[in-house]
C-alpha cells in the first residue's frame, strides 16, 4: 500500500475551497464527505485500484484509516460511483492532480452495466435561499426600501408640491385665479372655470374676464351659507321651521 490514507486527508482538507464545484449538485453530499472522498479518490488512485468492487475490498479492512478520513461507515460502490461522476463534471476540480481525470475515466469505463451512466443535476453556484447550509453559497439581496408616498397638497389643484402643473388649462386657470380668495372658494371657482373652458363657454383666452361673473354665481349659490338665521325660519311648502327639523 503506497502512503497512507491520512496524508491525503490532509492535502483535501487544505482544498476545500477548490473542491466546492463538487457540492454544485442536487443530492446530500457535505463538505466533510467531499474532502474524504477525494481523499480516497487519490488513496485508490495511487494504489492501482480500477474498479468500484475492488475499492469495497480495499478500503474494508482499513477501519483505522477511514475513520481518520471521516468515513465511518462502509464506503459502498455506489458512493464512489457516485463521487466520480461528480469529479467527471469538474475538470477544474480533476486538473488539481495530474493524471487524476484520466484514472477517473478509466475507472468508469470499467464498470459494467448502466450506472456508469447516473445522472447528475448541477445547481446554481449562488442562492438567494436562507434555508441554504452552506454559507458560501448564499447571496444576500438588498431589502427594497420602501418610499414613502408623497401626499397631496390639500388646496387646489391638489397635486404634490414636487410635480408642476403640466396642463395648459389647469395652469393657466390656476395663474389666473386670485390666490387671495379663500381656499374653498378658490377650488370651487377654478374648477367651475375648468368647467366652463371644456363645455366651450368660454375660451381658454379669456378665462381671466369670465371670473367676475362666475365668482358672483358661485356666491348666490351659498348665499346662506355664513348667515345666520332664526330656528322659525320656515322651509320647503312653509309648514315647518329650521327648529322643526332639530
Amino acid at each position: 500500500m503506497k502512503n497512507k490514507l491520512d496524508i491525503y486527508v490532509v492535502e483535501a482538507a487544505e482544498r476545500e475551497i477548490e473542491l466546492r464545484p463538487l457540492l454544485l449538485f442536487k443530492g446530500n453530499l457535505t463538505e466533510h464527505r467531499c474532502r474524504s472522498l477525494f481523499a480516497v479518490t487519490r488513496f485508490l488512485r495511487d494504489n492501482e485500484i480500477m474498479k468500484f468492487a475492488q475499492a469495497e475490498s480495499f478500503l474494508t479492512p482499513l477501519e483505522t484509516e477511514r475513520h481518520t478520513a471521516g468515513l465511518h461507515k462502509r464506503v459502498y460502490a455506489g458512493s464512489l460511483l457516485s463521487f466520480f461522476r461528480r469529479m467527471r463534471q469538474c475538470p477544474d476540480v480533476c486538473d488539481m492532480d495530474a493524471g487524476l481525470e484520466d484514472y477517473i475515466c478509466e475507472v468508469l469505463e470499467n464498470q459494467a452495466g448502466f450506472t456508469k451512466y447516473i445522472r447528475l443535476d448541477p445547481i446554481p453556484a449562488t442562492s438567494t435561499d436562507h434555508h441554504t447550509q452552506r454559507a458560501w453559497r448564499l447571496v444576500r439581496t438588498p431589502r427594497a426600501i420602501r418610499k414613502e408616498q408623497e401626499r397631496l397638497s390639500e388646496f387646489y389643484p391638489y397635486l404634490p408640491k414636487s410635480l408642476g402643473i403640466e396642463d395648459n388649462l389647469l395652469r393657466t386657470i390656476h395663474e389666473a385665479v386670485s390666490r387671495g380668495l379663500p381656499d374653498d372658494i378658490r377650488a370651487d371657482l377654478c374648477q367651475d372655470l375648468v368647467v366652463s373652458v371644456l363645455s366651450g363657454d368660454v375660451s381658454l383666452e379669456n378665462v381671466r374676464e369670465a371670473i367676475p361673473l362666475h365668482l358672483r354665481t358661485h356666491r348666490r349659490m351659498y348665499a346662506d351659507r355664513w348667515r345666520l338665521l332664526s330656528l322659525e325660519t320656515p322651509i320647503g311648502d312653509g309648514d315647518m321651521t329650521i327648529g322643526d327639523t332639530l
